[in-house]
């Protein structure tokens, strides 16, 4: 017979809590693959940084710090608490070519270090990632599709 698992007593640190919001706008997006015009992404990261938004209403009541950072948003929001880590005004349309340089890319993917690194020296147990840009989902939908190896309408549901 097993003998019981000794008796574990673990020790979880949820203080420090902290969201970072990436912000950036598709080039894509003027295909109209989303409800909302592009011009909403800009609107999005203003309306988290006044406080307004879902996210940062959420991040609030739950005492976790909210970040939020413009990488690519067409128009420059003009607000304050913005995170200027602007590498493009948006991408490119991804149906005519790369939307990103490999030199972006990574600059991107730097960003992201840079700001973790610098939110754990200030104290944070617990970061969670986010994103926000009209035509995220078709983003997203199209990088699983390639990762995957699945055809979009798989990934996407649209041979359901």
């Amino acid at each position: 017979m097993a003998e019981p698992c000794p008796s574990i007593h673990l020790r979880y640190n949820i203080s420090g809590k902290h969201v970072l919001i990436m912000c950036a706008d598709h080039g894509f997006a003027a295909h109209g693959v989303s409800a909302c015009p592009g011009y909403v992404t800009g609107q999005m990261a203003r309306a988290c940084l006044k406080e307004t938004a879902a996210a940062s209403v959420i991040a609030r009541a739950n005492g976790t710090h909210l970040s939020v950072f413009d990488i690519g948003i067409a128009k420059t929001v003009d607000c304050p608490g913005r995170n200027n880590r602007k590498i493009r005004k948006e991408t490119r349309d991804f149906t005519k070519g790369f939307a990103m340089t490999g030199e972006e890319t990574l600059q991107a993917i730097g960003n992201g270090f840079e700001e973790t690194r610098r939110i754990v020296k200030t104290g944070a147990h617990i970061i969670a990632p986010g994103e926000m840009g009209i035509g995220n989902t078709t983003a997203s939908s199209a990088l699983l599709s390639v990762f995957s190896d699945l055809p979009p309408e798989q990934v996407t549901g649209g041979d359901l």
